[in-house]
Parts: C-alpha cells; sequence; structure tokens
C-alpha cells in the first residue's frame, strides 16, 4: 500500500472559480507525483447531475438579473450554518462524497481533502471525528477580501486563502478552523512559464481582452465605447463569448465585420495564459479566477461587471494593488481607458509596475509544501 495520500481536490459548479481552482490544482499535484490518487471530483453533479443543472441555472439568473436579491440572499447566508441545510437530493450527495473518502480510509490510506467550496467541509465532520489521525480538511477560498461566514463555521485543519489581506481581515479566534495559510489562487502553470508584456515596451497598438458575460446589448455597448476613442494608437480588442457564445455571436460577428482588422471573435479558449500574457488589458467580471489569472500575467483588469457579495472583494484586491477598478459602464469604460493611455501610457505602466511588485504566491508550491509536510 502506498505511503502517499489519497487527495481529493473538491469543487462545485455554482461559479467559475470553484472549478478552475480544483482543476488546477489536481493537476499540478498529479505532475508533481505527491499522492497515491489525485482525484477532482463536483460531489454535487456527481450525485445528483439533474439537480445541480437546475441550481447552477438559478445562480446564474439570480447573480445575472437580480443580483440586489441575490446579495440580499447572500448576506442571509451569513447567519445559517450550512451543516442545517436542506434541499432535495442533499442526503445522496452526502452519502456519496463520505463514502468514498470512508472507503479509503478503512483500506489504511491516509486521506487529504482540499476543498474549494464551503459545504464540503461540513459534511465531512463526522468521518473526521471518527478518523481523526487519517484525514485532513483544509478549505480554500476562491474570493477575496469579502469572505461570507459560512467558509469558517465549520472545524477544518486549514483555511487557505489567496492573499494577505484576506488572511489579515479574518479572525481566527472567532472561526473553527486551526490554520490560516496564505497559498495564492491555484492558476494553471502555464502562467509562469510565459513572459507577460513589458511596462517599458513602446505601445504601437493596445490591445483589449474583454470577457463578454453581460447581454447582447450592454456587451456592445461597451464595445463600442472602446472603439469611439481617439487614444493616439490603434485599439484592437479580442472578445471571448464563453457561454455567452449562442446569444452573442451574430451580434458580435456583424460588429467585427464594422471594425476590420480590429476585432478577434472566440468562443471558448484554452489558451487564456497565452492570452492574457500578451493583451495591455483584460476588461472582464470580478471572479476569482479571472481577477487572478491576470494578476498572474501581470495585466492590468478593468472590472466591468461583478457579482453582488463575493466578488466585490475580488475588486478590492485590485484595487489594492494597483492594478485594475470598476469601469462597469461605457462612460467609466471610456474614462479609464483614456487615462490609461494618457502621457505615453502612464498610468498604465504604473499598473504593471504594481503588478510585478506584488509577486502573488504559487498556490501549488506552497499547497504542495503543506501536505508534504
Amino acid at each position: 500500500m502506498s505511503t502517499k495520500p489519497v487527495i481529493y481536490c473538491l469543487s462545485a459548479s455554482f461559479g467559475h472559480g470553484h472549478t478552475t481552482a480544483a482543476k488546477n490544482l489536481a493537476l499540478g499535484l498529479s505532475k508533481k507525483g505527491v499522492g497515491s490518487r489525485i482525484i477532482h471530483l463536483d460531489p454535487c453533479a456527481e450525485a445528483a447531475p439533474k439537480l445541480t443543472w437546475v441550481m447552477n441555472k438559478l445562480y446564474r439568473f439570480a447573480t445575472i438579473y437580480t443580483p440586489f436579491i441575490w446579495k440580499r440572499m447572500y448576506n442571509i447566508t451569513e447567519q445559517f450554518h450550512l451543516s442545517h441545510l436542506w434541499f432535495p437530493g442533499i442526503k445522496k450527495i452526502k452519502r456519496n462524497l463520505r463514502s468514498k473518502v470512508i472507503e479509503d480510509l478503512e483500506q489504511g490510506q491516509q486521506v487529504v481533502v482540499i476543498s474549494t467550496y464551503p459545504i464540503y467541509a461540513y459534511w465531512l465532520q463526522k468521518v473526521r471525528r471518527k478518523y481523526p489521525e487519517k484525514i485532513l480538511v483544509h478549505t480554500l477560498i476562491t474570493d477575496s477580501l469579502h469572505i461570507n461566514n459560512t467558509w469558517l463555521k465549520a472545524k477544518q485543519d486549514t483555511l487557505l486563502v489567496t492573499d494577505k489581506y484576506t488572511a489579515r481581515r479574518i479572525n481566527i479566534s472567532t472561526t473553527k478552523v486551526d490554520h490560516i495559510c496564505v497559498t495564492g489562487f491555484p492558476v494553471s502553470d502555464k502562467f509562469f512559464q510565459l513572459t507577460p508584456l513589458s511596462w517599458q515596451a513602446p505601445i504601437e497598438s493596445f490591445d483589449i481582452l474583454f470577457f463578454a458575460n453581460r447581454n447582447e446589448r450592454e456587451s456592445l455597448a461597451l464595445c463600442e465605447a472602446i472603439f469611439s476613442l481617439d487614444v493616439g494608437v490603434p485599439i484592437n480588442l479580442t472578445m471571448v463569448l464563453g457561454e455567452n457564445f449562442k446569444k452573442l455571436y451574430k451580434a458580435c460577428e456583424a460588429f467585427k465585420k464594422e471594425h476590420p482588422g480590429q476585432v478577434k471573435l472566440k468562443t471558448w479558449s484554452k489558451k487564456v495564459p497565452e492570452l492574457m500574457s500578451k493583451h495591455h488589458l483584460v476588461l472582464a467580471k470580478a471572479g476569482g479566477a479571472t481577477v487572478h489569472e491576470a494578476i498572474a500575467a501581470q495585466c492590468p483588469m478593468l472590472v466591468c461587471d461583478l457579482v453582488p457579495g463575493q466578488e466585490e472583494g475580488n475588486l478590492e484586491l485590485l484595487e489594492r494593488i494597483g492594478a485594475g477598478h470598476l469601469a462597469n459602464t461605457p462612460m467609466l469604460l471610456r474614462l479609464a481607458i483614456e487615462e490609461l493611455l494618457k502621457d505615453d501610457a502612464k498610468a498604465w505602466r504604473l499598473m504593471k509596475q504594481s503588478l510585478i511588485n506584488y509577486k502573488a504566491p504559487n498556490a501549488l508550491k506552497v499547497i504542495l509544501g503543506l501536505i508534504q509536510n
């Protein structure tokens, strides 16, 4: 029997950041050979796929179309203990997760759980009490600074956070967490292999990478604002449509024809590290994954949208670093880009220098050390 632990990287499909972090972590740990088995698992999707699909659709609808209602719900959960959470199918999901972990423990394996979603630490409480010497449960918070209390109320070994500012804001004495560790966000290792644009390079064209998550009217209004500018250099726009591909493609294709040679359209892209590293600016929603990928690529970011509650802290992190700010209307976006490019792009160069100075932790290296100790 292997002396290496079985490692579970748990995610949930309610938000891109949870899945991205868990996948990148599982892939990185597999390459390092640190575990006897590395398992990336979404317990909800595996045990109750139809229910998870419905709940994910409801989550996306609430955050996009009724953000103020979502923020109220988010704030209410601060007072809620997730061990009391109930919804149809929850017993099946709990049982499926626990049975997998217990099977490994009963075979004499050491188990390490790294969860990127808060609920799983609650569901593993009984397992931790039964096998206190054989299982470690760590929870990785994928957003920054504005941390919902639901992450903090479950008994767990280590709380993993993305940055020092978040660590300082959490009062560990009021939690059931043994330790807090600043790990950074588990971005793809490609970010550490690429050379970002130099802050000193002359700007012959200003290249913007736009992750279009808003509806057709709002997305095109932002695009029109960009091309209404007269900033002394040509502007090129790469649009990644993602999940909005079917809704946006026809209108974006027409917009592309209006600006020949200046607009590129992509549906999905597996080359986000390469795209961010060679663009001057990211325009996107303030999701945990996107914000930390922009930081890793040393690419300044303007936030055109954010989910109230958890993503407000990601915006605050960008502002603290000096790497970006909010520009969620056409007017604010025009003003922001004009400011960035004034005086030979002085403000943009300062943002690049701030990102270089920040030096975000390499999450894989930090978590690898945590597992091996």
